[in-house]
């Protein structure tokens, strides 16, 4: 038989637990939110951008990460005022990604001496005087559009070792596109145009340049200055178009060795499609140069050899050819 006695009290007690419910969720919609990031700050723990920050007078975002950080800009802008630094980072395991765009700042991305461990992807850097210097250990930058927008100088500028590049698109500044000391990394698959020179690296390590278009910069597509012993390493598989000097310039001390030059696409260059001009033991084998200046040049001091390439036209006439193996 019903209990309505008790059936009145079931619906009292479950009213004030459903009042009290509400008060409680009420109280926790009401708690005060973490202030909003400012320019300048510093953070030490993940966190993912709700709102544009800036324009900052200086500096945008300092990251100290003692444990792993990442920075998610989630489709949000970093701007500046063309001075500071977008983004800084120390410490080790970082991930900055976007998508995003870091706008108008000294340098859009800085890692300072010391950091490790680093990932940078899916960004816009734009209008940055410096798009990322990276004086670090084992980063990888991949999958960004770093646009000088004719006021950057340098897109990206690497020291360090343990580097991969891949997959970018770097133009318009007015020194290099990529810049790379003291460092042995791996650039691949990135577009490389309208810069003033598209790749340079000195010695000081051994390089790996492959796959990569390089074309329509104002001066060389790559150009490589034997400076240190060692090893230059390989220049492969590009695809150097349409530059106002060389395809590929090797400069520099002949004492050291120098590059191997292999399987890449040389044309339409206004100088000189492959130029050996310094270094010893370059090895150029395996490409195709053709509507050049002059496709294949030797200074006839620097030690080098050719083997197996398609050319029309190389100054000598007669080049020094590669020992058979």
């Amino acid at each position: 038989m019903l209990n309505i006695k008790n059936l009145k009290i079931d619906v009292r007690r479950n009213a004030w637990l459903l009042i009290a419910m509400l008060g409680i969720a009420s109280i926790a919609v009401a708690l005060p939110q973490p202030p909003s990031l400012a320019c300048g700050d510093r953070i030490q723990t993940s966190i993912k951008l709700t709102h544009d920050l800036g324009p900052c007078p200086g500096d945008g975002i300092h990251i100290v990460a003692a444990t792993p950080v990442t920075l998610d800009l989630n489709g949000h802008k970093i701007i500046g005022q063309g001075s500071g630094t977008g983004v800084s980072m120390f410490g080790e395991s970082i991930i900055v990604k976007g998508p995003g765009r870091i706008v108008n700042f000294g340098v859009g991305i800085n890692l300072d001496h010391g950091t490790e461990d680093v990932m940078i992807y899916d960004l816009d850097l734009v209008r940055n005087i410096n798009g990322i210097n990276l004086d670090a250990n084992r980063v990888r930058i991949l999958d960004n559009t770093i646009d000088g927008r004719n006021q950057g100088k340098t897109g990206i500028s690497v020291s360090g070792p343990g580097h991969f590049i891949y997959r970018n698109i770097i133009r318009n500044h007015s020194d290099f596109g990529l810049m790379l000391r003291r460092a042995d990394p791996v650039v691949s698959q990135n577009i490389i145009t309208e810069n003033h020179v598209g790749i340079r690296f000195e010695m000081e390590g051994s390089h790996t340049i492959r796959g990569n278009m390089v074309f329509r910069n104002e001066t060389n597509g790559i150009e490589a200055e034997v400076t240190d012993p060692g090893n230059c390493g390989n220049i492969e598989d590009n695809f150097l178009r349409a530059n106002g000097g060389n395809g590929l310039l090797v400069t520099g001390d002949d004492r050291f060795h120098a590059c191997t030059v292999l399987d890449n696409v040389v044309e339409d260059n206004r100088l000189n499609g492959i130029s050996i001009a310094g270094g010893t033991g370059n090895i150029v084998s395996g490409n195709r140069a053709s509507n050049n200046g002059v496709d294949l040049q030797w200074d006839g001091i620097a030690g080098a050899c050719w083997s197996q390439n398609i050319f029309s036209t190389s100054s000598p006439q007669t080049l020094p050819q590669c020992p058979l193996f």
